[in-house]
């Protein structure tokens, strides 16, 4: 599934090919919202709150929100203008938005929705604190990760609803980070707003280099077996969470001992 940062830049997308265009076409290819007419309307922005995509519509005297979520197979591909999509094959697209200069296909989306803007708390509402949000403090960040008692540190900062926007590989990397094992309870740990500035400041950094580069600098995640960059000892793989919704982690059993 994309993390925050690679949904940051989805966004970015989005908003250099609609953000200020008026909708020449646009076509939602999802039964429940099918007859939804949003050609002729205005994109405002696109705005992302953890993993999901808020792309904001002015049409007459509405304003709209067309919402998607990637999860683990959807993403948006952009191109000029044209008659055909620029992304395919047919039968993928969810979403296929044109303006006079630009398109945006949406391709494999598990989740695609039109409501109306004020009723986005509907959506996100259960969110917890957005790790890329200008507005993130990490002091706060780290009260709420505290108060999930003797939950292990990996399951909560993969929990939306505590942090969001971190997904499996920053959250590996965070653990490794603060040297603490992905199983270690979080109620009695320190060091939490340092682990969230570092990996909030990766993630950041992750925004302005091509996502190869980023994951060369990876320090834990899938690289399972293969020597820590810190100490040289083997890098080890495991399940954490609670079955079926169980999650893949990555640690370094010397930098990272069990607890």
């Amino acid at each position: 599934m994309p993390e925050g940062d690679a949904v940051l830049r989805a966004a970015t997308r989005l908003n250099q090919a609609l953000a200020g265009e008026r909708l020449t076409k646009a076509d939602i290819r999802v039964p429940r919202f099918a007859t939804v007419r949003l050609t002729g309307a205005h994109v405002i922005e696109t705005h992302t709150v953890g993993k999901h995509l808020l792309t904001r519509i002015a049409r007459e005297d509405k304003k709209l929100t067309l919402h998607s979520h990637m999860r683990m197979d959807g993403r948006w591909v952009v191109g000029k203008a044209a008659n055909r999509p620029c992304a395919g094959p047919d039968f993928q697209i969810r979403v296929w938005l044109v303006t006079e200069h630009s398109q945006a296909v949406g391709l494999r989306m598990a989740e695609v929705k039109v409501i109306p803007t004020a009723d986005e708390n509907r959506l996100i509402g259960h969110l917890g604190l957005d790790v890329l949000s200008p507005d993130f403090r990490s002091e706060e960040g780290a009260q709420r990760i505290l108060a999930q008692g003797n939950a292990e540190l990996v399951q909560v900062l993969l929990d939306q609803r505590v942090i969001c926007g971190l997904g499996t590989m920053w959250a590996a990397e965070m653990a490794h980070n603060m040297g603490v094992n992905p199983y270690a309870p979080v109620d009695s740990m320190s060091g939490l707003e340092l682990g969230l500035d570092y990996v909030r400041g990766e993630m950041m950094a992750a925004l302005t280099v091509s996502p190869g580069e980023s994951r060369s600098r990876l320090m834990v995640f899938e690289r399972n077996r293969q020597p820590c960059r810190k100490c040289g000892a083997g890098i080890r793989r495991g399940r954490i969470g609670t079955p079926p919704y169980q999650r893949v982690t990555y640690w370094c059993p010397s930098c990272q001992p069990v607890p």
